[in-house]
């Protein structure tokens, strides 16, 4: 596909995430939908030149008037391998004022270096499946299949791709042997099983259950973990990606009502709570986000964090521990909202907390580690 044309459909991208308000990702797979796009090299293009745009969105001249077309054409003057540095040269860092001052207040002194580690090209990190494969074999397999990887220095199961183009189009992925997901989020499942003995696990903001796979697969397909959502079609998901990589230890349900919790009151061993966030972690993976995240959007979202910690920390049984976690780098979402939850239930405390920054390579998260009083 010449470049030409590889520019016009990275516009039609960028226009349907402005105008329509579209998701970047569901914007590049309505695309390639649409265009039958094929070649997989064309693919990889379009999709790292749109998220690289959205990284730069204001020094690139989005929100000055400038045409989506100029935007893009200015973006393919600059070569993949000169993202980062290019980003780099920007003195401030590229996000509306309103939510830089935010995270001056909030993230401390190192603010700067954190929003602007979020406007490099993302890692593209996989966990592979103990059930099915070793490390090593999965990435001399991948290796024959055009996906170039290694292993993540002091992460057990995790493998960055590090050349190739889209690991989805593999014969790996479709047999389960991995799953996309990024370092920091694979520290999650660890971090809640650090103090693991036995019982019930409950992973009751599960969605698509990236996190309730994990636990599974260090759990060795044991155990009993209940993945649960408002969403039911993204348990649907679950499922089939349970049964792709042979999992058969994780049964869903779907919250329709209050009841589903109240069934579960006092049940849970180990609860896991991956709450609605504004996602200012992921926001260098989901960079249009910035573009539409508003200081409401933000307070919306804690009165839902609260809620969530009220009602679903009931599920947690005497002796329990609870995980609250977050993609955010924001204090008012993480810290704060456990410090509230805890002058209001003096039966838990706060056994350890942990911060990952996007500086340090992975997405931004946070985890928060409560333990209910045996009584």
């Amino acid at each position: 596909m010449q470049l030409r044309e590889i520019i016009s459909l990275t516009t039609e991208v960028v226009r349907d995430v402005v105008t329509r308000q579209l998701y970047l990702d569901r914007a590049i797979r309505d695309l390639f939908s649409h265009h039958h796009i094929i070649d997989q090299e064309a693919r990889f293009t379009i999709t790292s030149y749109s998220g690289f745009i959205f990284r730069n969105w204001f020094r690139l001249g989005g929100g000055k008037g400038e045409k989506l077309s100029d935007i893009v054409k200015l973006a393919y003057s600059i070569k993949p391998s000169e993202f980062d540095g290019w980003s780099l040269q920007d003195q401030n860092a590229d996000f509306p004022e309103w939510l830089t001052e935010l995270a001056t207040n909030e993230i401390g002194d190192n603010w700067l270096i954190e929003l602007k580690a979020l406007s490099f090209t993302p890692h593209r990190d996989i966990r592979y499946n103990p059930l099915k494969i070793e490390r090593l074999a999965l990435i001399n397999l991948l290796a024959k299949e055009g996906i170039y990887a290694e292993p993540i220095s002091g992460e057990p199961e995790a493998i960055e791709i590090t050349g190739g183009t889209d690991p989805f189009s593999t014969r790996a992925f479709r047999q389960g042997l991995f799953e996309i997901q990024d370092r920091s989020s694979q520290k999650v499942a660890p971090f809640v099983l650090s103090n693991y003995n036995k019982g019930l696990f409950i992973d009751a903001c599960a969605g698509n259950g990236g996190k309730s796979l994990h636990l599974s697969h260090l759990l060795k397909n044991q155990g009993r973990i209940i993945s649960m959502d408002i969403f039911e079609r993204k348990l649907e998901e679950l499922k089939r990606r349970a049964k792709n990589a042979g999992i058969t230890n994780i049964e869903t349900r779907h919250i329709s009502s209050s009841k589903i919790i109240k069934r579960l009151e006092n049940k849970a061993d180990y609860l896991l709570l991956d709450v609605p966030c504004s996602g200012s972690g992921v926001l260098r993976r989901n960079p249009e986000a910035k573009l539409r995240l508003k200081p409401s959007d933000l307070e919306n979202v804690k009165r839902e964090q609260r809620d969530i910690l009220e009602r679903y920390a009931k599920m947690v049984a005497p002796g329990g521990t609870m995980v609250y976690a977050t993609c955010s780098l924001l204090k008012s979402e993480n810290i704060d909202q456990v410090s509230h939850f805890l002058e209001n239930h003096k039966n838990f405390s706060l056994q350890e907390d942990k911060t990952l920054l996007p500086s340090l390579g992975g997405d931004g998260f946070y985890m928060a580690k409560l333990i209910k009083a045996n009584t």
